[in-house]
């Protein structure tokens, strides 16, 4: 199987894991940490097929858009706003057959969430 993982830039690892874990369902695969320096931090990330890689370091600079594809996107939307999770764009149709919606994560890094219509 070939599969490619996205790499996503992000400064507070504790702001990152608040906003993919607890508010977005995600759960914590791995984490490696530098022994040398307590700041340099790789981690990965899944929910159902999807997975993401989250780094502080340089070698990943700007912020990152990621499309996400959820068997119902108006019903993500209702979950996050019980979490009071804010969101960017409310959920819409688009002219190239998607359903989608948009948050940002505290980098700026931008996920949208869709569905296939």
């Amino acid at each position: 199987m070939q599969r490619i993982v996205p790499v996503l830039k992000v400064i507070d690892i504790d702001q990152s894991k608040l906003f993919y874990l607890d508010n977005l369902g995600f759960k914590l695969d791995w984490q490696w940490q530098d022994d040398k320096t307590t700041e340099a931090f790789f981690l990965q990330i899944s929910c159902d097929d999807v997975r993401l890689y989250l780094s502080n370091s340089d070698e990943y600079p700007g912020s990152g858009c990621v499309y996400w594809y959820v068997p119902d996107v108006d019903a993500v939307y209702a979950g996050l706003l019980n979490k009071g999770l804010a969101v960017d764009a409310l959920p819409h149709n688009k002219a190239w057959g998607n359903r989608e919606m948009q948050v940002s994560d505290p980098d700026g890094n931008r996920l949208r969430i869709c569905t296939s219509i």
